[in-house]
This record gives structure tokens, C-alpha cells and sequence, in this order.
């Protein structure tokens, strides 16, 4: 028994999808800071100093090891 008025729209849907499977630097929101992230570490910034400020400042779930992983990746591929 569902009731038609508590279906998601397309748009809600996608939103929430996109939030279980993209990884968290890749989903819409956090793409910015995820940019901000890999030009402080270009600059010299060092990893676990970028992987604290994304968890303490921008709720980034990820582990240090895992942030400092994919600023090495993301730096590789710029």
C-alpha cells in the first residue's frame, strides 16, 4: 500500500543516489573544496594537514590515509 504523494520526483531520487555512490570528493557539493584541497596540496600543503581540515571543517568522512591517497591521484592526473 504506497501512497503516490510519498514518492520521490526524479530529481530527489538522483540526489540521493548520487550521494551513495560517488565518491565523496566527487559528489556536487564537495567538488569545490575537493579542488581547493588538491591546490593547497600542489602548493606544498601537507596531506594530513588538508586531511584534517577536510574532516574537521567540511565533515569529509574519509580516513586521513584515504585523503592523502587522493590528492596524490588527483595531482597525478592534473
Amino acid at each position: 500500500m504506497s501512497d503516490e504523494n510519498n514518492k520521490l520526483n526524479l530529481e530527489t531520487f538522483a540526489e540521493q543516489k548520487i550521494k551513495d555512490i560517488l565518491p565523496w570528493r566527487e559528489q556536487p557539493e564537495n567538488k569545490e573544496i575537493w579542488s581547493e584541497a588538491v591546490e593547497g596540496y600542489k602548493n606544498g600543503i601537507p596531506g594530513v594537514v588538508i586531511a584534517e581540515w577536510l574532516q574537521k571543517e567540511h565533515d569529509c568522512p574519509l580516513l586521513v590515509d584515504s585523503i592523502r591517497k587522493g590528492l596524490r591521484v588527483s595531482l597525478e592526473k592534473a
